[in-house]
């Protein structure tokens, strides 16, 4: 007989006991409490992931994964080290750089760099408390241990010791001792993993160090310090950390590590804007060497990485198809791999590049060619058809749009090119042979409606008004009319509006004579128009009009 077990709400556990009616009742609770110990055993390092998540806590450590890492990795180190309660996994981001712009005043502007791409690294947090978690797309945390009651404990008084450390190192600078070092840091998150590594004894001996030597400085040096010229020299001496960090190689005064040094120039100068205008030079060459990934400036490897962004970009718009390591947009990764190499190798790079793009302008412009005359082609082709009537109607072939006959050209190779104008030749050629030549039957038709057109505007300037199909003024709808009917009855159209037009022009004859008769009294013209009359009447009796 088996049944299911679920100890807490987390770790469902199968347990299968055979229990006999007969046994008794101390080994049925001798079963009951090993299954409870695998429980146990089995809840040890349980590490509960949260998705979307990130764990605010104190971090006692903090390092970049390698490309491609995943969360399970940062777990599987918070699970190694006892002194990890947490952990939260940044996810691999892509910044976009739109590059340094400097204004050197009186108009004048320097731009540094191009607009690219930067890949920041995921990066592993592992905490030493469990702290609150909020939601954020960015992240990926869990829980790895929770703290017993010793841990708690140990970690309140190091709490308390750091706390106490970080107000001494305060009155350190109110009083302008000048203490410095590790013992007088600033961070309460140094302090307190310094406590929890090294043990609450080693921070309270530092405790009463740093007391005893606050009580020897005993409110030293000067009450009325500038702590405007503090800060500029705090802010300086962070600045040339970056410096030296990224081997940006940059020097001279403006970059010393001494705090005294610095201190004493901001008060000699006394104009703050002037520390400023330091502050933000120095900041700004400190943002060009992070955004060529560090290492002192070569003007060779920024004209490497410029001139590779360019091609990538000419790649990107001749649709030439390059990919790989060499053809991308990040600034940044053409000039750490341009300091790699060789001055032959870096030259030999930059000839790739620019014959595989010639190549490949090349190519595209000769087929461009190619295409146009292909397009031309297929545009008669579809004339031919239209006047031969042979009612050939795909979309793909037969149409009269010429940048859609290119791009379908664009699209084929050049044996599939050959298939498709051959096919297209054998097609009309049959249509020509089973409706006789076209050519004939276009010139005529063609001189049909431009006579229409003629007979038409003959109509309006005589006034005679006649207004059915015979008599539009579109040549199309003349040229179509002839092509669908036989000569015999478009040379009978034509003699109609032809004698149309001479009716029209003898009632309008008759018109003129009767007003000019009633104005004169010459006999002669009187019998005129008697003889115009009679015209007119014969041909009333032939049209029956």
């Amino acid at each position: 007989m088996g049944s299911i077990v679920r100890f807490g709400r987390e770790t469902p556990v199968r347990v299968s006991l055979f229990v006999k009616v007969k046994k008794s009742v101390k080994d049925f609770t001798i079963i009951i409490m090993s299954a409870l110990a695998v429980v146990v055993m089995s809840m040890g390092v349980a590490s509960a992931e949260k998705q979307n998540s990130v764990r605010y806590g104190d971090d006692y450590r903090i390092f970049n994964m390698e490309e491609g890492a995943t969360y399970r990795q940062c777990e599987r180190r918070c699970e190694k080290e006892t002194k990890c309660r947490a952990w939260t996994f940044i996810r691999e981001r892509v910044k976009h750089n739109k590059g340094l712009s400097f204004n050197l005043g009186n108009g004048f502007s320097i731009n540094l760099g191009d607009k690219h791409e930067e890949i920041i690294p995921a990066q592993c947090r592992l905490k030493h408390t469990v702290g609150a978690s909020s939601r954020n797309k960015c992240c990926v945390s869990g829980v790895v241990r929770d703290m017993d009651d010793n841990d708690t404990a140990e970690e309140d008084r190091c709490a308390r010791l750091a706390r106490r450390a970080v107000k001494q190192n305060d009155r350190n600078l109110a009083n302008d001792c000048g203490f410095r070092g590790r013992l007088w840091s600033a961070s309460y998150s140094r302090h307190f993993d310094g406590c929890i590594r090294k043990g609450a004894d080693e921070a309270r001996r530092q405790q009463r160090r740093r007391k005893n030597e606050l009580r020897q400085c005993s409110g030293g040096g000067s009450p009325r310090r500038n702590r405007r010229c503090e800060r500029f020299a705090d802010m300086v001496l962070s600045l040339n950390d970056s410096n030296k960090s990224n081997e940006c190689g940059f020097s001279g005064s403006v970059w010393s590590s001494d705090f005294d040094t610095h201190y004493n120039l901001c008060k000699r100068n006394r104009n703050a804007r002037r520390d400023e205008r330091q502050i933000e030079r120095q900041r700004d060459k400190i943002k060009v060497c992070l955004a060529r990934g560090g290492g002192a400036f070569s003007q060779v490897c920024d004209d490497f990485a410029n001139l590779a962004i360019r091609q990538q970009r000419k790649n990107r718009k001749n649709q030439c198809g390059f990919a790989g390591t060499r053809w991308h947009t990040n600034y940044r990764r053409h000039y750490q791999f341009c300091r790699k190499l060789s001055r032959w190798r870096r030259s030999r790079e930059q000839r790739s590049r620019t014959r595989a793009l010639s190549r490949c302008v090349s190519d595209r412009d000769d087929r461009r060619g190619i295409c146009e005359s292909f397009a031309r082609d297929a545009l008669k082709d579809q004339r031919k058809n239209l006047n031969l009537r042979c009612g050939f109607t795909r979309k793909t072939r037969w149409h009269a749009n010429l940048g859609r006959h290119i791009r379908i050209c664009e699209d084929l190779s050049d044996r599939e090119r050959r298939t498709e104008i051959r096919v297209k030749r054998e097609a009309l050629d049959k249509c020509e042979r089973q409706n006789g030549s076209g050519n004939v039957k276009d010139a005529f038709c063609r001189d049909y409606a431009n006579v229409a057109i003629d007979q038409n505007r003959e109509n309006i300037k005589l006034r005679c008004h006649y207004t059915n199909s015979l008599w539009s003024d579109s040549f199309r709808d003349h040229y179509a009319w002839c092509l669908r009917s036989r000569k015999t009855v478009s040379r009978r159209d034509r003699r109609t509006r032809r004698d149309k037009l001479n009716e029209c022009r003898i009632e309008g004859d008759v018109g003129r004579g009767y007003n000019w008769q009633r104005k004169s009294s010459d006999d002669s013209h009187t019998h005129k128009a008697d003889d115009l009359k009679r015209q007119l009447g014969k041909f009333k009796d032939i049209f029956g009009r």
